[in-house]
């Protein structure tokens, strides 16, 4: 069995014309190779507590469609480990093993659930217990992520288009009051928090808790609606002749009031590689993440990395697709 990587990418990939691929058994052996605790006493019923939560908040999400998810492992400093598509039935499996890891390495457990298309699955990140509590009937899942601060994860069934993916999330997070800047990408619960901040005194990080768990829990836009827990959608101005006209010969929507990144700008950022010429990966890997950054979605910074780099546009493969993935991961999680 094996994976796609989408890490930072790199020229030498290039030069070899594929795409990287690890072996889950020997990524186990590299990665994961140390065995779980064995689980004496009260720090072993602990330890196998958190890893039930882990797996509890991973079966909701494939309950729901995201039968794969994005794994980051990330360090107080710096992210160590990223992995793209993982299914979430072995990570549920490995649980115990990446668990104990992540531990010893000080580091957090990130996944990035992915769905299936017709279906949404959004983050309401932030969010008091008040919110949490209005939102009892509608999440498939609720984590504490350190004291006080929530998140839920709302699983929506009638959602047809990216566009309205988008419109639909705007909604929720206006009506709840949650964080803009969620990008989806959540700690696995039962894994610490691993930031200096949420150091406690025995030098261990806060736990992420699981509050509640709805495995399977899909619901409709009717029914957020009914509930008031869509903000209503702000007035479109009407356009004219002449506006749609110009949209039509361009062939995209137009755009009022925002503004995309630099590419040059990103150019001039990233030091040139040992023979002087310039390191395109990592050029557009950091342009992914300012576009992201700057409150562009996913799929608009695709378009733009797409329109922008003479490397995404000379490329007959993922290679865009899995830069922006990677820019996903560092784009304020």
């Amino acid at each position: 069995m094996t994976l796609n990587v989408s890490s930072l990418p790199k020229e030498s990939r290039e030069s070899q014309g594929g795409e990287e691929t690890v072996d889950v058994d020997a990524w186990l052996t590299d990665v994961w190779n140390d065995s779980p605790t064995s689980g004496e006493g009260d720090k072993g019923t602990k330890f196998r507590h958190r890893c039930d939560d882990g797996k509890a908040m991973l079966q909701a999400f494939a309950s729901v469609g995201a039968e794969v998810c994005d794994v980051t492992l990330k360090g107080t400093k710096q992210k160590l480990e990223f992995m793209a598509d993982v299914p979430a039935a072995w990570l549920s499996e490995q649980l115990p093993t990446m668990l104990e890891k992540a531990d010893r390495l000080e580091c957090s457990l990130i996944v990035r659930p992915r769905v299936a298309d017709g279906c949404v699955l959004v983050q309401l990140d932030d969010l008091n217990a008040e919110t949490v509590a209005r939102l009892s009937d509608f999440a498939v899942c609720v984590i504490e992520t350190s004291p006080e601060k929530l998140q839920a994860f709302v699983a929506v069934s009638d959602v047809a288009d990216e566009k309205e993916r988008e419109v639909l999330r705007a909604r929720l997070i206006a009506a709840t009051g949650a964080d803009k800047g969620a990008t989806g990408a959540a700690r696995l619960a039962g894994s610490f928090n691993a930031k200096e901040k949420y150091r406690q005194g025995d030098n261990s990080f806060v736990c992420v808790r699981l509050v509640s768990v709805a495995a399977g829990r899909m619901v409709t836009v009717a029914e957020l609606d009914a509930a008031d827990l869509l903000a209503a959608l702000p007035p479109q101005p009407t356009p004219s002749v002449a506006d749609a006209d110009a949209d039509e010969k361009r062939g995209v929507v137009a755009r009022v009031s925002r503004r995309e990144p630099s590419y040059a700008k990103a150019q001039a950022s990233v030091r040139h590689k040992t023979d002087g010429s310039i390191d395109r990966s990592a050029v557009d890997a950091l342009f992914a993440v300012t576009c992201l950054n700057w409150k562009w979605t996913e799929s608009e910074t695709l378009d733009i990395l797409k329109r922008n780099s003479p490397k995404a546009a000379e490329r007959r493969d993922d290679y865009a697709e899995r830069t922006v993935a990677w820019a996903v991961t560092q784009a304020r999680v």
